[in-house]
């Protein structure tokens, strides 16, 4: 069963006050020196209707349906916590000697208003998230072309329709100069500056001592490899946790130093609607 108007968040006013300080901290530290870029991330919590829990296969179901352009994932654990998705946003894909992936980065909301044409425009016009975009592509490309004989980008980003959003994606491939499993390459790209930042060890330090969030699968890579080391992985985003009648829900924002906390702040509340627009309920076992 949707649990559409069901669920209810525990989002407070001092949540959006402690993003916009994180947000401003973030870029004191970049006008310090010390960051190109760095992608702060927040949870919201949400429970489910009286006598019901949240169900994790109905949820991916839910989200699969909704979400029909991004790759759906669910982890069920023992002890009765799940870990669901759909995400957009692809790590790496190994097929043989070829390598691809995108760059995604750079967000607007969908507006039925306002046609998706003229919100692409307005996203592609955009010198902030061209900025932030630029910077994943070229990170990418400094990972993957030390291992690649050749490698191809698209000159310019394409825009990306989702349910709730579009984004710029620039696709990247290549082909590697010597057989390397996809582990390998996960090594080399994992964390990508869309869900860290740069430079990468700094953003992470950042992070760790300011955000203020457990991760745990958070953004991190999930997929499947086979015996002859091809697989593909995404990137763990649009994604909620689920234990019993508790979820929580997941999403960041890149960050510049041109970056607005309110429009950050509105990014984040349109990227969990993804995900909790999708939660589905059954009720609870007596």
């Amino acid at each position: 069963t949707p649990a559409l108007g069901g669920p209810t968040s525990g989002r407070t006013r001092a949540d959006e006050e402690r993003w916009t300080a994180r947000v401003r901290a973030a870029q004191q530290h970049m006008a310090e020196g010390g960051l190109d870029k760095v992608v702060l991330a927040r949870a919201e919590c949400w429970t489910a209707p009286e006598g019901t829990r949240f169900d994790p296969f109905a949820t991916a179901a839910a989200l699969r349906a909704r979400q029909s352009r991004c790759t759906t994932f669910v982890f069920s654990r023992r002890d009765g916590t799940a870990f669901v998705g759909a995400t957009p946003e692809t790590l790496v894909r190994r097929e043989g000697q070829r390598v691809s992936t995108v760059a995604l980065a750079g967000t607007v909301r969908r507006d039925p208003e306002v046609p998706d044409e003229e919100l692409a425009s307005r996203l592609l016009d955009s010198p902030k998230d061209r900025h932030e975009q630029q910077l994943v592509t070229h990170a990418i490309q400094h990972a993957l072309g030390p291992v690649c004989s050749e490698l191809q980008i698209d000159n310019v980003p394409r825009t990306v329709r989702l349910a709730d959003m579009l984004h710029l994606e620039t696709r990247i491939s290549g082909v590697l100069a010597r057989d390397r499993s996809v582990f390998d390459l996960l090594g080399r790209l994992h964390p990508t500056p869309a869900v860290g930042g740069l430079p990468a060890a700094a953003a992470l330090r950042w992070l760790q001592e300011h955000e203020g969030l457990d991760r745990g699968y958070y953004a991190a890579p999930v997929g499947w490899v086979d015996a002859s080391g091809d697989g593909h992985f995404a990137v763990a985003i649009r994604s909620v946790l689920l234990r019993g009648d508790e979820a929580w829900t997941f999403a960041g924002c890149g960050l510049v130093p041109d970056s607005d906390p309110a429009s950050e702040w509105r990014e984040t509340l349109c990227k969990l609607q993804a995900v909790s627009h999708g939660l589905a309920v059954v009720p609870e076992e007596r």
